[in-house]
């Protein structure tokens, strides 16, 4: 009796442990197979030994644990990556721009991870202040990369053309730099500051195309890992505690964020201060050379020989000159620099729209300096080249094609004074982004008309219309106006002194007539 108790109780044993086998079977064929791509692109995803790591790949095993998933990591470069998305080779891959073109081969989350932009790189042996220094120069940039194409659009904007070398990941970008291949490369942000640290290379103030990185499937397939992703990261955008908002303090800032509130008005106030830095310093330089032009036209009286004297000394202040107009420039692209990464962090649009209108003001006036750098003459400029020089620059800002909303131009060459040159760059600013943002809505295309006269008595006329869908009826210029036409109106009215007309029967036109002779020539 015994025995056969003994026989009984180990097949029982080995029936419970083939049941076991079978039920985990079961289990292990219910998990979703997910293949993943990864590349290196700390701190958003690094492809690491053994496992990957990053902003991204937290919230991948977050996913994996509460949907299912069973993940396999297939390591790449980002072209390769992006090619084996396209055919479904892999499933899923993370940290892809949101692009228009994108859309038609991929589908993407909703709720974007983080906001990233392009960066130009460079080294000592170079030394890069503006787009206009890589006029010709060999510029290293990754094949099949948003920012390499948005680098090359966003400089021929400028009107500068630069040789790509495409290589293929971030790493030989930085490398190509470091051996002197090139004498630049484009990288994006977040993953070039992290290899600033491993080569010999330096982040310049030339920053554009601000873009938000998603994940991504191929194009109508996978909608469920979409599905899942979605409703996961809906509710733990807003919520400072979720798992997304401890990752991100983790591995996208070097010590504990501060509050929103208190961020923003720490950064205005940094940039007020710096703001004041630099008008002191100018102010300074100002002093500088106007004493010592005085104290050398002192000399002249006294001397026999002060001519030559004098020649040197002008020779010497233009030269001054021409180096506060070039750093004023430098410095407000500075700025505007820091404003673009300083909105990329908020995701309150209308903050960000509130800094980009900023940004576009103070390029106005960046402009002007650096058109008074350019010029024979540094006391005027040529109002006919800035406003084509502007206007091309706000058509890319807010991306509008020019089979939308084509820009036509009837100037003539009127050279102005920088005291009237800033406030007419700011009311252009105005005039023509409003007409580029509220104008042609739906699609809607049309023409945005700038004329520039001048007549034989000396009396400027700048007129900026649009055939666009106009204003309410009823609507009064100075009663109903924003901030954007009041700061037109107290422009044109109060530094230039100018007469205002509007036209709003046919879409919106503006027209003001004033005189070059409110300042004086101080060079």
């Amino acid at each position: 009796m015994c025995g056969c108790y003994h026989v009984e109780a180990r097949r029982r044993l080995v029936l419970s442990l083939m049941l076991g086998l079978i039920l985990l079977q079961y289990l292990d064929a219910e998990a979703r197979m997910v293949r993943v791509g990864v590349f290196p692109a700390a701190p958003l995803v690094q492809s690491g030994q053994p496992n990957p790591s990053g902003l991204f790949i937290d919230m991948i095993e977050y996913f994996a644990h509460v949907l299912d998933w069973r993940v396999e990591y297939v390591n790449g470069t980002w072209s390769e990556l992006l090619v084996s998305l396209q055919k479904g080779d892999i499933d899923l891959l993370p940290a892809v721009g949101y692009t228009d073109a994108r859309t038609a081969i991929y589908d993407f989350s909703r709720n974007p991870v983080f906001v990233d932009s392009g960066v130009v790189f460079g080294s000592s042996r170079f030394p890069i202040h503006t787009v206009f220094d890589l006029q010709g120069k060999r510029v290293a940039g990754v094949a099949g990369s948003t920012f390499t194409n948005a680098f090359i659009a966003y400089a021929a904007s400028f009107g500068v053309r630069c040789d790509i070398v495409l290589t293929k990941d971030n790493p030989s970008v930085m490398r190509s730099i470091s051996n002197g291949s090139v004498d630049a490369g484009i990288c994006i942000y977040s993953l070039g500051t992290e290899l600033a640290r491993r080569f010999p290379v330096a982040i310049t103030a030339i920053t554009f195309s601000p873009i938000a990185l998603d994940f991504a499937v191929p194009k109508g397939r996978n909608q469920d890992l979409i599905a899942g992703i979605d409703r996961l990261m809906a509710p733990m955008i807003n919520d400072p505690d979720s798992l997304y908002s401890r990752s991100y303090n983790r591995w996208m800032l070097p010590q504990p964020a501060f509050v929103i509130p208190l961020w923003v008005w720490w950064g205005i106030g940094s940039l007020f201060v710096l703001g004041l830095i630099l008008g002191l310093w100018s102010i300074t330089l100002r002093k500088q050379v106007f004493a010592k032009t005085r104290h050398l036209e002192a000399e002249i009286s006294e001397r026999s020989q002060a001519e030559e004297n004098l020649r040197a000394s002008l020779r010497e202040k233009e030269s001054l000159l021409r180096e506060l107009y070039h750093r004023t420039k430098n410095n407000m692209a500075v700025i505007n620099a820091l404003l673009g990464l300083q909105a990329g962090g908020f995701s309150d649009a209308r903050l960000r729209e509130a800094f980009a209108e900023t940004q576009n003001r103070i390029f106005s006036m960046a402009l002007v300096h650096e058109k008074l750098y350019e010029a024979q003459d540094l006391s005027r400029i040529n109002l006919k080249e800035y406003i084509r020089d502007l206007a091309g620059r706000l058509m890319v800002g807010y991306g509008i094609s020019p089979d939308r909303a084509t820009l036509v131009y009837e100037l003539d060459d009127v050279p102005v004074l920088i005291d009237t040159a800033i406030p007419c760059g700011l009311i252009l600013n105005e005039l023509i982004s409003n007409a580029l943002k509220y104008a042609f809505p739906d699609g809607r295309k049309g023409e945005i008309r700038i004329v520039l006269h001048q007549t034989e008595n000396g009396e400027i006329r700048l007129e900026v219309g649009d055939d666009g869908v106009g204003v309410p009826r009823g609507f009064d210029v100075r009663r109903d106006g924003h901030m954007g036409l009041q700061t037109v109106l107290g422009l044109a009215e109060s530094q230039l002194g100018a007469a205002i007309d509007f036209d709003l029967e046919h879409g919106f036109a503006f027209t003001m007539r004033f005189m070059d002779d409110s300042y004086r020539p101080r060079v």
